[in-house]
């Protein structure tokens, strides 16, 4: 059985926005370790290739976040 699959488009505040929420909003933000903002689409955008490419390496989320992660789910 295939999968269900949504023609919607996809929009940076309904699909996009909660999971930089869950996954890098707490250090990509002003004050905070990130070295750029991830709160918007005019901040996001210009990084989408960057973030595309450190996500599919696992080189973001850190390692410290990801068992982080692993732990709670346990």
């Amino acid at each position: 059985m295939a999968a269900d699959v949504s023609t919607a488009p996809v929009t940076f505040n309904k699909d996009v926005l909660p999971v930089l929420q869950k996954n890098c909003q707490a250090c990509h933000r002003p004050g905070e370790i990130g070295p750029m903002a991830l709160l918007t689409y005019e901040g996001t955008r210009p990084w989408a290739k960057a973030i595309k490419a450190a996500v599919l390496s696992r080189k973001m989320p850190p390692l410290v976040r990801r068992s982080q992660v692993r732990a709670l789910r346990q």
